[in-house]
């Protein structure tokens, strides 16, 4: 059971009245910190840290938008801030970020202030960049780059890059409340290894990662389980064998996503694209099963309406005990993301070494996936057997199930 967790960039466009910004820079983010803990702080929510590594990344991306006069969550220098937080060796996790230009401290503060991700629960640090300049129609503004963290883990000793046969020693730090780390890794060719602890001692833990499978890019990703949620994805960090780092990010992204009629043309689609990434690694492509494809509607229906992201639904039920209790047998694998198009969603997830491992398991001969969309935003929910463990459920039965759904 893998957890992706996929939260779209939140864009704030700005109204801008002309005024000298005179400030330091960095006053001016020590000062928009203070702000948004105050404002936490009365909504009873647990203070920000400001995370001092992710902060220059943020600065840094602020003065190229500064310098590009791009407003802009993307930097045609480096890429998205995802990749920019990656290259900075950042650990913790990204979840919602946000660009603001005005002429001061206090009413860049009130256009975050008017999006509710600014009290997420989910949230741990913040990364906070200004850089001070001229705007073609405003003259002398702000231009502010935040981004809000998770940080679950601490990673050390994750280079840029690295010689192959290299065996690579990492030591990740666990915050409280996580526990059971583990590495997956998609190496070059495709596939995904998975490295468990050499050693453990409290909260820390030592991998080693030997590079041996050829040059190219090598994909980190720390796994942890958290109680009551499951999976978790504390980090993902790109390493470059045998080659150099690319300073601005690969262009692999869709820039032409799909649009669908129904949820069900999604579900497809998806299945599809799964098959699709299977033939080319050599594997049989997955048979869609009714009942999978019905439990997993219900699961990312249920997220949708009841507001979480997560393999544990409210009622402390984990993927398996939700098929059981839809009449499914034996053990199943889930994926689960949140995006803004189909497209986006599978591109996450197979950038995802753990999500990645469950859509080329060798093993795994059924599967099914769920789509629900909130009218903005796709919850996707995607289901793997292995063959004639499903076995519940007569055909016709199946069909009721799905005729329930429509």
């Amino acid at each position: 059971m893998i957890k992706y967790l996929v939260i779209p960039m939140l864009l704030v466009l700005s109204l801008v009245m002309p005024a000298a910004a005179e400030q330091d820079p960095l006053t001016a983010e020590y000062q928009l910190i203070n702000l948004i803990n105050q404002y936490r702080r009365e909504a009873r929510r647990p203070q920000l840290q400001l995370d001092a590594n992710a902060s220059q990344v943020m600065r840094q991306h602020s003065l190229n938008m500064l310098k590009d006069q791009n407003f802009s969550l993307e930097s045609k220098q480096r890429g998205s801030l995802d990749y920019q937080l990656a290259y900075g060796r950042v650990s913790g996790r990204s979840v919602h970020s946000f660009i603001a230009l005005d002429y001061d401290v206090p009413n860049t503060f009130q256009q975050l202030k008017g999006n509710a991700a600014l009290l997420s629960d989910d949230v741990t640090h913040a990364a906070i960049g200004v850089a001070i300049g001229d705007h073609p129609k405003y003259g002398r503004t702000l231009w502010t780059t935040v981004v809000l963290l998770q940080v679950m883990a601490t990673l050390q000793n994750v280079p840029r890059t690295a010689e192959p046969g290299t065996v690579l020693k990492i030591q990740a730090k666990v915050s409280p409340g996580f526990s059971n780390p583990r590495l997956p890794v998609t190496v070059p060719y495709g596939r995904v290894l998975t490295f468990y602890p050499v050693r453990r001692q409290g909260n820390q833990a030592w991998f080693e990662v030997p590079l041996r499978q050829g040059k190219g890019r090598y994909t980190f990703e720390l796994l942890l389980d958290k109680t009551g949620q499951g999976p978790r994805v504390a980090a993902i960090l790109p390493l470059y064998v045998g080659v150099g780092y690319p300073v601005k990010e690969p262009d692999e992204t869709p820039h032409d996503p799909q649009t669908f009629a129904t949820t069900d043309q999604a579900s497809a689609y998806l299945i599809e694209r799964i098959n699709q990434v299977r033939t080319e690694h050599g594997l049989r492509p997955l048979l869609s099963d009714q009942l999978l494809t019905y439990v997993a509607w219900q699961h990312s229906a249920d997220m949708a309406k009841n507001g979480y992201f997560a393999h544990v639904n409210r009622q402390g039920e984990d993927p398996n005990a939700r098929f059981k209790r839809f009449g499914g047998r034996g053990p199943i694998g889930e994926n689960i993301a949140f995006d803004i198009s189909i497209d986006a969603a599978h591109h996450h997830l197979m950038s995802s070494p753990g999500h990645r491992a469950n859509i080329l398991h060798e093993a795994f001969t059924h599967v099914g996936v769920g789509v629900y969309f909130t009218g903005s935003h796709f919850y996707v929910t995607q289901l793997f057997q292995r063959q004639g463990s499903n076995a519940a459920l007569t055909a016709p039965e199946q069909a009721q199930l799905v005729a329930a759904r429509r």
